[in-house]
């Protein structure tokens, strides 16, 4: 189902234009080896940017929940590829009982218990820690329960997201369709600064104006603690303009 969400290619495309490498029907693909290094470079400086925006904001994507199926007798679990930290401990679902939390501990725990101890029951306790790191793979951490399932359980857990690259196999930017124009603007500001020959053409401007734009469209989806020290719009308005100015 087509969307309105950009993609990196996209991105890739609006600063090859921007900065002269690409004429009005070209795209990606037209683009020298080249050329695509240093669009990926404008690319990711702007994705940073909006991840990271000059307003005090934490993006409520960037604590995604989710699920974890477990299984009866396996008791390690790889985590997702931009699993960062978790936020508080998991959570066993049930339909026929409470809801229980298993509180997180130190894997040294985690190992003890399970030495000589081969019983099963619904996890207690768990330990994240990290994989030996594989620098061709992704997926750096797992998690490691006592006791071993006695049967298949869904936990849920919140953790945060440890932001990767965009690329051909990494096509979409986190928070979707509604954030792309910002994205985008952030990517062409940084064109601006590095590479355009008109450095004051707008485009920090509206990077500005999209940021606060796509703020205030976080907050109204997500509660206010995410934020770090919320904005209101008329302050948001006064510091964007000073970082413009």
């Amino acid at each position: 189902m087509a969307t309105l969400e950009l993609m990196y290619e996209d991105y890739m495309t609006a600063v090859g234009r921007l900065i002269g490498y690409l004429a009005e029907g070209q795209d990606y693909g037209d683009l020298s080896v080249g050329e695509k290094s240093i669009c990926d470079g404008i690319v990711q400086s702007g994705y940073r940017r909006f991840i990271t925006p000059p307003m005090p904001h934490v993006w409520s994507f960037l604590s995604p929940q989710t699920t974890l199926a477990v299984t009866a007798a396996a008791y390690i679990y790889q985590l997702p590829a931009d699993f960062g930290s978790i936020e508080g401990p998991f959570t066993l679902q049930s339909t026929t009982s409470a809801w229980s939390k298993i509180p997180l501990v130190a894997e040294a725990q985690v190992r003890d218990r399970h030495v000589g101890n081969s019983i099963t029951g619904k996890p207690l306790m768990a330990a994240i820690r990290p994989k030996a790191f594989v620098g061709t793979a992704t997926g750096r951490y797992e998690v490691f329960f006592w006791p071993a399932p006695d049967a298949s359980y869904t936990l849920q857990y919140r953790y945060n997201v440890q932001v990767l690259r965009l690329s051909q196999t990494a096509l979409y930017a986190l928070g979707g369709a509604v954030h792309s124009e910002t994205i985008l603007e952030c990517c062409l500001w940084v064109a601006d600064e590095r590479e355009s020959d008109n450095p004051q053409s707008g485009h920090k401007q509206s990077a500005m104006e999209r940021l606060q734009a796509s703020i205030r469209a976080d907050l109204e989806h997500a509660p206010r603690s995410l934020s770090v020290h919320p904005l209101t719009m008329e302050e948001g308005w006064r510091l964007a303009r000073q970082i413009v100015d």
